[in-house]
């Protein structure tokens, strides 16, 4: 079953797995796919990108090579190819988020009782773990200088002078993810409902064109602004989780060659749209995560998944299933405590190791939580 997107529903020989029994892998990449209960079938390759995902996440936020302390023009460029990398990371939770929703939606199920159980888990999360982050400030400084209470009262009349940021993002920046989805799903699911499923895909698109143009691309020639920030809701979620609702009826043979040249493709073209859209600018974008090519490696991700199930094992799956939602939500509680120890260590081993020590944190926090039953619903 899948944990981070809700359990599958049971396959049946009526309602086949997409895919199933419509390829032959191609050597060198055969592998064989851990044996499994029927119904419970998982994919263990797209666990694993999931782990890998998520510790993509970690590394954007922890910065490696900050500019804040490396000041060289390589090593500039080592931070944005380094972060550009992370910056797929979400992207391609959106896609996979969308590929099993689709995959469910066309196995019968109907769509807005699906929606509605989707929503019920990510918000419950999302408004527990927004008020814990209210109720504990991570920056040291404003415990030292103003005590927890001031700091509390300071953090919620912050968001009360901010209510777009109550709506889409939460009580912490990375929360936006959990509400972009539920946005996203939403769409899809009245779309589905409406029997208007190109609906869906037109409004993705069109959302994304306006979020390019008002994102990476703000200021070049063909470029706008707008009042809130293009990333949260479902401006440029809506396309990735259209592209993994769409992959989930393909109905032909993957070849992993060309799912890997797709990935490849979009890796190296939204690397190139971070170091050259700038150039081409007047002034620095407003925000990078996403570009023309994100969706492009989200797909290919996502396709080389299912042509090749079976990389990871037995115990990645595990990993992918109990802990990936729980890390993303709780890691900020380990970076912005231990962000000024970037004053103090300026080396190339410390900027790697910290996402590694975060990492190692957050999974042993989230394991924590989910060893005890009355606190596992934080992070499942």
């Amino acid at each position: 079953m899948d944990r981070f997107n809700l359990s599958d529903l049971p396959q049946s020989p009526a309602n086949p797995a997409p895919l199933e029994g419509r390829w032959r892998p191609i050597r060198p990449w055969h592998a064989k796919t851990p044996e499994a209960p029927p119904g419970h079938a998982r994919n263990a390759t797209i666990d694993l990108f999931r782990v890998i995902a998520i510790f993509g996440v970690i590394v954007v936020h922890t910065d490696p090579v900050t500019r804040k302390v490396f000041t060289s023009a390589p090593e500039h460029l080592a931070n944005l190819m380094i972060t550009g990398a992370g910056r797929l990371a979400v992207p391609f939770f959106f896609v996979v988020s969308g590929y099993f929703f689709g995959r469910k939606i066309r196995d019968g199920a109907p769509p807005l009782p699906l929606f509605t159980n989707y929503a019920k888990r990510l918000l419950r999360i999302w408004v527990l773990w927004s008020l814990i982050y209210l109720c504990l400030p991570l920056r040291l400084g404003q415990w030292f200088h103003q005590g927890w209470w001031p700091a509390v009262v300071q953090q919620f009349r912050h968001m009360a002078a901010h209510p777009l940021l109550i709506v889409f993002v939460g009580g912490k920046g990375h929360l936006w993810f959990l509400m972009a989805l539920v946005m996203a799903l939403a769409l899809a699911a009245i779309c589905e409902k409406l029997r208007a499923r190109w609906l869906f895909y037109a409004l993705a698109v069109a959302l994304y064109a306006c979020g390019l143009l008002s994102g990476l691309y703000a200021n070049t020639a063909a470029g706008f602004s707008m009042p809130f920030d293009p990333r949260n809701g479902p401006v440029m979620s809506a396309l990735l989780v259209a592209c993994g609702y769409w992959v989930a009826g393909w109905r032909g043979r993957i070849d992993p060659y060309v799912a890997l040249a797709v990935a490849a493709i979009g890796l190296l073209g939204f690397e190139a749209e971070l170091h050259w859209v700038p150039m081409l600018s007047h002034a620095w974008p407003p925000i990078i995560d996403y570009g023309a090519f994100t969706p492009v490696f989200g797909i290919g991700a996502l396709l080389f998944g299912l042509a090749v199930p079976g990389w990871g094992g037995r115990w990645w799956p595990h990993v992918g299933a109990e802990c990936v939602l729980g890390i993303y939500v709780c890691h900020d509680l380990f970076v912005e405590p231990a962000w000024m120890l970037h004053a103090y260590f300026h080396s190339y081993a410390w900027e790697f190791a910290f996402p590694v020590i975060v990492f190692a944190l957050a999974m042993g926090f989230t394991l924590l939580l989910l060893s005890e039953r009355h606190l596992r619903w934080l992070v499942r």
